[in-house]
């Protein structure tokens, strides 16, 4: 019997509908180039970019038909079967003042990540430097009047089977050739240059980031879609027009929030907090800077929680969430609220400070300010909302005016008289005349600012001028961490990263105070001052907190039970409440929040071992989350009067005892004379001169007397002196005066008559 084999058949590929999706998009970010070659036809230079496969040249097929990868409308259109290309905005030469183009552009492919990173198809990333002319030159060319400028390529697998993701790559630019190369159906004219052999290298290179992003759930409608799933809406509805006159919806949003009652009265003296109040959730990998909004009702926090860095914005005092703003895809370093509290400012390492509306949480950012580098810092100006200053890597302090429409030219100004990146920028006071800014080697510049807060003028008047220059030698190529004003207006509060903090007096430019404690050599720690102006406090990379007097630079509290394995980089005082919030970024890190207690302050005054820092100067352990069941019932103690009055006496009679051990010691020592009250800070200064020595005391005088016994007689200027005491004084001096006439011809110093 004959026996057929029959053929086996080949193990057939994953189907594009079978890869398994996790819920991530494929995200591009083009980031800039490097200098372009001089060519008066680039003016406005855009990127776009094709999904190709790499061995047949086609635009990639869609994992599902129904969705939209690239427009909000091609699923209305049956025929698009295909990733279709995306091209980033236009950089305009003129208006950003750059001849270098820096898009920092994300484009977002609303396609399962996975899909691009199978083996089959090869999926082949071809971008295209192009510029658009002229309608005039435009009629008379081929592809709607594209300058092609250059191109590259990227490949999402590469061939050792790495995944080309979540690294900023560089690419070389390629020169477009010069003849028509043959083009099959369906194919970009890019691809054939990538299979040509013959390759010109253009003098430049591109900068991109490929990474996977997670799809966002709801994306709000808007005037243009940026988004393949962001609809395109009216800016109003007919609702909206026909109620807006009256409705007043914002309006009744703010109202309704519950309004708070803050323990600490306008210009009291702040108090230290002494428990812990809140503990606010953070991250995965903690939180790096928080910031209480002006009128003490919101706190936002930056966190950092794994490849997201969410900014978190909690209720005061009730500490619930009132919503989150996503966007930034590295640590933000900076936050600032404007006077109004209606937006907040953030600067991250991603190259971007970026300006969110309060009132759209879970939204994109209304406002996006793209630099060169890393961005340290970026403040409002206190007077005028829309004017924002921002310090970056390439030692550059940046001015911009978010009032103008995106289209005009946000920029206003570019200061370069920096020598180090800049770490830190705050304004002098609610004027805001003044701006200091400060880098990485120690140097503070203080900057005239003219700006103007009416409408019906330009708020950037004219450009920036350098004040004054500050370089102190104990800064010197020290990195300044953060500077912040003391609310005189007359002191600046410098965070240098050498193991200290200093206070500078700006009438005589030097240093008033130093702030020692508080370890800080690697990280960019900011510190901060309480309203008042009494206390500074600073978190250390031991993962403690200080506190310290602001006048004398005593330790008055040290915060060592914080359960933080990293530094403490940021610790923010309410501006209304005697609260602060502290945070640390390393794992699982929360935020905390401490509150003064009066009775646990009262409690701590009639304890053995002293607890309140205002009723000690001593270093202290402020308690924190592990605190025992004995406060507790410390709360609840309330003294009688009885108690109180015996508790004060006790007290009374322990200071007077300290007091006459410490008198007696100092009337035991030869040569000391004391005053007739120990109490009195004044003292005659002639009766601690060698007239009135221990020879010249009266018979019955005794060391062993204390200094309330002693008879000491009054001194020579006093009206109770005896009479003729001051004659033997007019004789020393008359004989002094005779000695220094007496001249032999060598200089003596004397009194000139």
């Amino acid at each position: 019997n004959e026996t057929t084999e029959m053929p086996e058949e080949p193990v057939s590929a994953i189907k594009p509908q079978e890869i398994e999706d996790h819920g991530e998009v494929l995200a591009l970010m083009i980031h800039r180039t490097d200098k372009l070659k001089s060519d008066f036809r680039i003016l406005h230079p855009v990127v776009r970019v094709h999904v190709v496969n790499e061995e047949t040249g086609q635009y990639i097929q869609k994992q599902h038909l129904d969705r939209a990868v690239t427009s909000y409308f091609e699923t209305a259109n049956e025929a698009v079967k295909t990733i279709l290309p995306m091209m980033t905005q236009p950089f305009d030469f003129k208006e950003r003042k750059s001849t270098i183009p820096a898009w920092e552009d994300l484009l977002v492919f609303n396609e399962n990540f996975n899909y691009f990173v199978q083996p089959d198809p090869k999926v082949l990333l071809l971008f295209e430097l192009l510029d658009f002319v002229s309608m005039n030159t435009a009629s008379n060319q081929e592809e709607g009047g594209w300058y092609k400028i250059a191109w590259a390529f990227l490949k999402v697998l590469g061939k050792n089977g790495k995944i080309n993701v979540g690294n900023k790559i560089r690419l070389q630019l390629f020169l477009p050739p010069n003849k028509i190369l043959h083009q099959q159906p369906g194919q970009p004219q890019v691809y054939t240059w990538w299979k040509s052999t013959q390759r010109t290298p253009y003098p430049s290179t591109l900068y991109v980031t490929l990474k996977s992003v997670q799809s966002p759930v709801e994306v709000s409608g808007a005037m243009r879609s940026m988004f393949a799933t962001q609809q395109e809406l009216g800016h109003m509805s007919y609702k909206d027009l026909k109620s807006m006159n009256w409705s007043g919806k914002e309006k009744t949003q703010v109202r309704g929030r519950p309004l708070s009652t803050w323990t600490r009265l306008h210009g009291q003296l702040c108090r230290i907090p002494n428990t812990l109040t809140l503990t606010l959730k953070t991250g995965k990998k903690g939180c790096y800077i928080v910031k209480f909004s002006n009128d003490g009702r919101s706190l936002a926090c930056a966190c950092h929680d794994g490849s997201d860095h969410p900014i978190l914005v909690y209720e005061i005092p009730s500490g619930e969430l009132r919503g989150q703003f996503q966007g930034h895809f590295g640590i933000v370093y900076s936050l600032s609220w404007n006077k109004s509290d209606t937006f907040l400012l953030s600067a991250s390492n991603d190259g971007t400070a970026r300006v969110w509306d309060i009132q759209r949480f879970g939204e994109s950012q209304s406002r996006l300010l793209p630099h060169p580098g890393f961005v340290y810092t970026a403040e409002f100006h206190p007077r005028v909302d829309s004017i924002i200053a921002s310090g970056c890597y390439d030692e550059v302090v940046r001015v911009w005016d978010i009032s103008l429409p995106e289209d005009h030219n946000v920029l206003q100004q570019e200061m370069e008289e920096h020598h180090g990146h800049i770490n830190s920028i705050c304004f002098d006071t609610d004027d805001g005349q003044k701006m200091f800014s400060a880098d990485s080697v120690g140097t503070i510049i203080i900057w005239n600012c003219y700006v103007s807060d009416e409408s019906s003028r330009k708020h950037f008047l004219r450009d920036w001028t350098k004040y004054l220059e500050i370089k102190d030698p104990e800064l010197r190529d020290t990195p300044i961490n953060f500077i912040k004003m003391h609310p005189s207006g007359r002191r600046l509060l410098v965070h240098g990263r050498n193991n200290a903090i200093f206070m500078f007096d700006l009438r005589v430019q030097r240093v008033m105070q130093k702030y020692f404690g508080a370890e800080n050599l690697k990280e960019k720690i900011c510190s901060t001052i309480t309203p008042c102006g009494s206390f500074v406090f600073s978190g250390s990379e031991d993962g403690k907190l200080f506190a310290w007097n602001t006048d004398t630079g005593d330790q008055v509290a040290v915060y060592t039970q914080l359960n933080y394995q990293s530094p403490v980089t940021d610790v923010h005082y309410h501006p209304r409440d005697h609260m602060l919030a502290l945070c640390s970024l390393g794992d699982n890190h929360p935020v905390y929040v401490y509150r003064y207690d009066p009775l646990i302050a009262q409690a701590d005054s009639s304890s053995p071992r002293p607890m309140s820092p205002l009723e000690t100067t001593d270093i202290e352990e402020m308690e924190t989350a592990r605190t025992s069941t004995l406060k507790e019932g410390i709360k609840t103690k309330v003294m009688t009067k009885e108690e109180f009055e015996t508790h004060e006496k006790v007290r009374y009679q322990k200071v007077l005892k300290k007091l006459e051990t410490a008198t007696m010691q100092m009337s035991q020592m030869p040569g000391m004379i004391l005053p007739e009250t120990a109490y009195s800070p004044r003292m005659d200064t002639l009766s601690r001169s060698s007239m009135y020595s221990p020879r010249r005391l009266p018979y019955d005088t005794d060391y062993s007397l204390t200094p309330r016994m002693s008879g000491v007689p009054p001194g020579v200027l006093s009206p109770h002196a005896p009479p003729g005491s001051g004659t033997q004084l007019a004789g020393q001096i008359s004989a002094h005066r005779g000695y220094m006439r007496a001249g032999d011809g060598d200089w003596r110093p004397g009194f000139s008559e």
